[in-house]
């Protein structure tokens, strides 16, 4: 509540002429800091229930880990303010732990939203050094946006921009311009060819050709860009 969090605020206010109080304060603070990161970590499912939540006596409580029932397009809500609320303590593993329920929540409904998911899963994945995963979900985002019949979208520019700066990254340069390539063709195709997002696109495209020796492309690339 937030007057639990303005008390220790208040006396800290009053306390400024009398020094004897502030580390008490502090100690106040920090305390309810981490009550506040615990109670967080326990709404996304990433701590055991206790044992009064495994009681038979919470009828209809989901258990730990697992997505709870509700209405269409309630649970994915609640589940994206928690991955923002937890990656906003710093919690990186939290965030996606919570950002994979996220994605089983949305399997089977809205590509597109999906996809967006899927995207934020491999930029999580990528920060935390799980590299080869953080890979695989960015090869899926790109997948989800591969639709017969609609056109590439800023998204799309994107992610095949994010999974060609990966490969890159990994030393995997063909497949790096590859991507980059088709991040380079969309973007011109979504923004016209005079923007700067088909400027940014053209520029780490010519560093991968120039990596691969390819120096004339690499030329070329850097003279558009």
């Amino acid at each position: 509540p937030l007057a639990v969090l303005l008390g220790p605020r208040r006396r800290l206010l009053q306390a400024t002429s009398r020094p004897g109080e502030l580390g008490q304060i502090d100690d106040e603070l920090a305390e309810l800091h981490e009550r506040l990161n615990h109670a967080i970590q326990r709404a996304a499912g990433l701590l055991p229930p206790t044992p009064a939540e495994e009681s038979p006596g919470n009828p209809g409580e989901a258990p730990s880990g697992e997505v709870p029932a509700g209405a269409p397009g309630e649970v994915p809500a609640e589940l994206r303010e928690l991955v923002a609320r937890v990656r906003a303590t710093g919690d990186l593993a939290g965030a996606r732990d919570a950002q994979e329920r996220l994605v089983a929540a949305l399997e089977g409904q809205d590509a597109t939203e999906l996809a967006v998911a899927v995207s934020e899963l491999a930029s999580l994945r990528w920060e935390l050094g799980e590299h080869r995963s953080a890979l695989a979900a960015a090869e899926r985002a790109v997948a989800l946006h591969d639709r017969p019949g609609e056109p590439a979208g800023p998204a799309a520019v994107r992610d095949l921009t994010m999974l060609g700066s990966m490969r890159w990254q990994l030393g995997e340069l063909p497949a790096a311009r590859d991507a980059l390539s088709r991040a380079a063709v969309a973007s011109e195709w979504v923004y016209g060819a005079e923007h700067v997002e088909v400027s940014r696109c053209l520029a780490h495209l010519g560093t991968v050709h120039y990596d691969l020796r390819e120096f004339a492309a690499a030329r070329d690339a850097q003279q558009r860009a």
